[in-house]
């Protein structure tokens, strides 16, 4: 990674009429427009399309060498931030159908209903559940499309506030992308840093299991106070409908995913063999969706699986389209010229640490996506501050991979938000008027874990809890001398 960064630099910076600030223009427009949309009630995905083909193409008319802007933007779409991303999403779109229509959100209504756990009981287990997830998987995403796909649907049947139910697997998400090994966040964190992931991901896990118990704290409080109990409407009759306990063995191939995934560190691996099991289990056992999974009809092939793969394309498009302007910024030097600047002013090691919070976070808000804002804080900001304030590298990458992370996790224009929007509309589709959709631009403010992470660090930073440092040959050391 960090030869990656070494031959970036040594390309040939792009050149704008305006200066290096003109960098930021394609994601200036992008969030503009998308909170135009946003505001006219309408976060679609393809909007969040013509968000960025606006400010791709605007920002053309300011290069000077507009050929040379072409070619790093070309070079963003075949960026390894863009395909693996877009891998992510087309694999889980298929994993995701197989679970979702083999029964397997019957089978968790029929066994959550028998156990009692219901209401904001289950949206407690749906934060769990997708924490698992997404720690053992590596991918917050993944884990929101596996998570939204299945406990979704069962939950709002059960009588989970749907707006808390989205935040807390969204919130899931965030704490495995946080925390996970494997995660790219985690990996681009310790990179940039030059330093191990297995110290990171130490010395990250005291912060991450406290907000995580915040979070529950705050769920459950929240759920007594504002969650409708929406079994006292949904007829019993409907659940019973929905039920299928036969489903529930469809957890098999759910779990060995999780599994393979912490095991192997690769969550495309997993998804692989969790699909072919699926599959075989679908057809074995001959669950409801063995017949529907792919359709011939007039001459055209259809069905669940290419339902699922479909559904996924507009935002895994958007990624790589979020990446492309996030390469001008980088090409153009427009973010570390920013980093220049903030590192004149700072004169301690509070104001330090400050200086990366605000940075990975502004990183976050601006690129959306969070390992791209981690890495470039890390390599051309965090190092060289941390170096200078003699602050342990795993505290200043826990810093950037907190801000950023949290960040990314709640923006209304980000697939985070974007793309439970649409898998509750879906689910409604499927599963009737009873699962309710969800209020697209309040959502954020139901993603808990992210907001309870983001304020930890801060209060951290600014009381100097678990700060540690190094001597002038690296060495760990619990305060320094003078």
């Amino acid at each position: 990674m960090e030869r990656k960064c070494n031959m970036e630099t040594e390309k040939k910076r792009l050149e704008f009429y305006g200066g290096v600030w003109i960098s930021f223009l394609p994601i200036i427009i992008f969030i503009l427009v998308t909170a135009g949309f946003t505001i006219k009630g309408a976060p679609a995905v393809q909007g969040l399309w013509l968000a960025a083909f606006t400010g791709i193409f605007i920002t053309f008319f300011f290069a000077k060498d507009r050929s040379g802007y072409c070619e790093a933007i070309l070079r963003g779409f075949g960026d390894k931030g863009a395909t693996i991303p877009f891998a992510c999403f087309i694999f889980a779109g298929l994993f995701a159908a197989i679970l979702r229509e083999s029964g397997l959100v019957g089978g968790i209504i029929w066994a959550a209903y028998e156990l009692g756990a219901t209401g904001t009981i289950f949206i407690i287990v749906a934060f769990l559940a997708a924490c698992l997830f997404a720690t053992a998987a590596g991918t917050g995403f993944g884990a929101i499309v596996a998570c939204m796909s299945v406990l979704y649907p069962a939950g709002t049947l059960l009588g989970a506030n749907p707006m808390l139910l989205a935040g807390a697997i969204i919130g899931g998400g965030c704490f495995g992308d946080n925390l996970a090994p494997v995660s790219d966040t985690t990996i681009c964190s310790a990179a940039s840093m030059e330093t191990d992931v297995g110290g990171v991901v130490k010395s990250r896990l005291r912060y991450s299991l406290v907000a995580a118990a915040i979070t529950i704290v705050i769920t459950f409080v929240l759920g007594m106070l504002i969650g409708q109990n929406s079994a006292d409407i949904v007829p019993l009759e409907l659940l019973q409908e929905q039920m299928y306990p036969k489903g529930l063995l469809m957890l098999i191939p759910a779990l060995l995913t999780i599994v393979l995934a912490m095991k192997k560190g690769d969550i495309i691996y997993a998804m692989i063999i969790g699909s072919v099991v699926g599959l075989v289990f679908v057809y074995l056992f001959q669950m409801p969706s063995a017949s529907t999974l792919v359709t011939i009809e007039e001459g055209s092939v259809g069905g669940s699986l290419a339902t699922g793969v479909s559904d996924m394309l507009p935002n895994a498009l958007l990624v790589i389209l979020i990446i492309a302007c996030v390469q001008v910024l980088r090409e153009g030097g427009g973010d570390q010229e920013l980093m220049e600047q903030v590192g004149k002013v700072v004169k301690t090691v509070v104001n330090a640490e400050l200086s990366v919070a605000v940075l990975s976070f502004f990183m976050g808000v601006v690129t959306v996506t969070n390992s791209a804002a981690i890495f470039t804080v890390g390599s051309s900001f965090g190092k060289s501050i941390g170096r200078k304030f003699h602050i342990h590298p795993y505290r200043i990458a826990n810093i950037m991979d907190c801000m950023a992370t949290g960040v990314t996790y709640a923006l209304p224009y980000n697939v985070t938000i974007t793309v439970p929007i649409v898998m509750a509309i879906q689910a409604q589709e499927i599963f009737g008027e009873h699962v309710s959709t969800l209020d697209g631009p309040m959502l954020p403010l139901f993603v808990i874990y992210p907001m309870v992470l983001i304020v930890l660090y801060v209060i951290a930073i600014l009381t100097g809890y678990g700060r540690r440092y190094v001597g002038e040959d690296g060495t760990p050391v619990k305060k320094l001398n003078g």
